[in-house]
């Protein structure tokens, strides 16, 4: 191209499964955002942009998780020379794309200089496109195109060294509910490095031991995805916080019925004996929850407020599965 030589490192993007190139890049200095009350940055050297890919549709067989649809980076042109006068000379040059969640310096000129980034352009983007809130209503009284099934979006690429946030909207709400609580999240430099934020958005009609055992469900689905192990920092100590009905759903989640909800229903509608038995044995695992050989803590008890509550923690060694009731 006019006698020079273009090449690019794409390496450090990782855009969603099936997606070799993002559909547009957009400077994060060109958006802006109403109810975001911070944009958080670091400054640096580097281009800030955001990348747009086309996100999958949801079809009947689709797995539940989704990793974020525009995933913030940070382009830097390198020239090719090991000083001044080389580099004025040289005709190739290298476009080298970053993660800033995981790169905070790059090596110029044998020094390390900070790495720009823009925290909160992907997150706000992606609030912006997705129509969550007529489509939280449209869940909610049953519409065809509302959501029938839980989903669960990663605000950042996975990374296995962070611990995991799950945060869970309340009744005919969305992920938009947490619109500042997780742009805080991704912006604190502490924060950001110790933690990776997943929403859950699931339908807020359905019944609420369906809605357990259906967001269970979800979120191993993740973890198998992306640690079939279980042994990474992300699925363990994973911290659930809920909102109004998302804070009920979130003590549920880590609770055990054992078989007492089961046995007060027998007494006070009394079976047969076989007929009993055959209904328990049978019962889908909405009837109980158990944690079966791992443990959980909840640090407060659901209530509905104005405001996030219910900040929750388990383990994946931990993490209470449904099973039927015994």
């Amino acid at each position: 191209m006019g006698g020079w030589r273009i090449d690019s490192d794409v390496t450090a993007l990782k855009l969603p499964p099936g997606v070799d190139l993002p559909q547009e890049l957009i400077p994060a200095a060109s958006l802006t955002f109403s109810g975001l009350r911070n944009i958080y940055r670091r400054d640096g050297f580097g281009a800030e942009l955001v990348a747009v890919t086309n996100e999958p549709a949801y079809g009947a067989n689709a797995p539940p998780y989704r990793e974020t649809p525009y995933p913030a980076l940070t382009a830097v042109l390198k020239f090719e020379g090991a000083d001044l006068q080389q580099v004025l000379a040289t005709h190739a040059l290298r476009i080298v794309v970053f993660d800033p969640y995981k790169t905070s310096t790059v090596q110029l000129g044998g020094q390390d200089i900070p790495l720009a980034a823009n925290f909160t352009s992907g997150y706000g983007l992606w609030l912006a496109r997705s129509d969550f809130a007529l489509q939280s209503l449209r869940s909610l009284f049953g519409s065809a195109d509302g959501l029938t099934r839980p989903r669960i979006y990663l605000m950042q690429p996975y990374d296995p060294n962070r611990r995991t946030v799950i945060m869970l909207h309340g009744l005919a709400s969305s992920p938009e509910a947490w619109i500042n609580v997780a742009n805080e999240v991704l912006g604190d430099e502490t924060l950001r490095r110790g933690y990776q934020i997943w929403q859950v958005y699931y339908p807020t009609n359905a019944p609420l031991p369906i809605n357990n055992l259906a967001i269970r469900e979800a979120v191993e689905q993740t973890l198998a995805h992306f640690d079939p192990g279980g042994k990474a920092k992300a699925s363990n100590n994973i911290t659930l916080i809920g909102h109004s009905m998302g804070g009920v759903l979130s003590r549920l989640m880590v609770s055990s019925s054992e078989d007492k909800l089961w046995d007060a229903l027998l007494e006070s509608y009394p079976m047969q004996a076989r007929s009993s038995s055959a209904s328990k044995s049978g019962s889908r695992p909405t009837c109980a929850s158990s944690p079966c050989r791992r443990s959980a803590t909840p640090s407060s008890s659901p209530r509905r407020t104005a405001a996030p509550t219910l900040p929750t923690t388990a383990s994946r060694a931990g993490w209470p599965t449904s099973s039927p009731c015994r």
